[in-house]
């Protein structure tokens, strides 16, 4: 399990972690000998909090690493491993990580801080420096966050401090699926994504019953046959954001749809406000 340390210290899988909040007065324990997971299943936090946060959140303290319960889960970079994620209770503020670097499926990466939050019980804050965040990590077609696109399975928000920063998925899959929950995007880009000629969803995915929330954002150069920007078969919340440069691509007999956004299914809804959807 993982215990409170004092800044700068190590988890006990090796990899250097800060708590916004440790306890004090409290000594950590030190950990049981065990394998060591791979080398993603833990972002860094910072040991500071930042002076941004979304509106719509908590501004109480962010949750510490104290109580921990363990869940199993896949190493981004591939191999079942057993982690001590926080255990949030109902009601408490998100847990907030910052990554450290753009390399996609390093320690500190966005990868590895939505791998995180993905086994987190509650919701999840990941901020981003300014700056460019390759997807460069091989495998499309794959669901549990270790290669191919970003897969989303909880709440989470993903903010830009304090300039805009831009995740790309370098025309090899899209860049975001979301399976459950809500993600939140905010001052953030949105890049080329692209899928396959009969797929949906070149730079955006999202499920059924799922959500997205973009304010500030923008999503550009998608490529897919519905839905080259974003596919919705959830719900849609749009604020001041930007759908540009996407393309629906046609198939032998069966013409796209929806450069910028297709929007499908059961109880999807679409909500726009203030945004711009052009050149697609």
């Amino acid at each position: 399990m993982l215990t409170p340390r004092d800044p700068g210290g190590a988890d006990d899988a090796g990899m250097p972690i800060t708590t916004t909040n440790p306890i004090p007065g409290r000594t950590p324990a030190a950990p049981a000998p065990r394998s060591a997971p791979g080398p993603d299943t833990a972002p860094h936090r910072a040991s500071h909090r930042s002076t941004r946060r979304p509106t719509h959140r908590s501004t109480r303290r962010p949750s510490r690493v104290g109580a921990a319960v363990v869940a199993a889960m896949t190493s981004a970079l591939g191999g079942a491993a057993a982690i001590a994620v926080p255990a949030t209770p109902a009601g408490a503020a998100p847990t907030e990580l910052f990554v450290t670097t753009t390399a996609d499926g390093q320690v500190g990466s966005l990868r590895s801080a939505i791998a995180w939050a993905n086994f987190d019980p509650g919701p999840d804050v990941i901020h981003l420096a300014a700056g460019i965040y390759k997807l460069t990590v091989a495998g499309a077609d794959e669901d549990n966050n270790a290669s191919g696109d970003l897969d989303v399975q909880g709440d989470l928000t993903i903010i830009a401090d304090p300039a805009t920063a831009t995740i790309d998925g370098q025309l090899a899959d899209r860049v975001f699926d979301v399976h459950s929950g809500t993600l939140q995007l905010q001052n953030i880009h949105v890049d080329d994504g692209r899928v396959g000629a009969y797929a949906d969803g070149g730079n955006i995915r999202v499920g059924t019953g799922a959500e997205l929330d973009l304010d500030s954002a923008l999503v550009g150069y998608g490529q897919a046959h519905r839905g080259g920007g974003i596919f919705n078969a959830g719900t849609l919340r749009m604020a001041r954001s930007e759908v540009t440069w996407n393309n629906a691509l046609s198939n032998p007999g069966e013409t796209g749809a929806g450069g910028g956004l297709f929007s499908s299914g059961p109880g999807s809804s679409v909500d726009i406000s203030q945004s711009t959807f052009d050149a697609n």
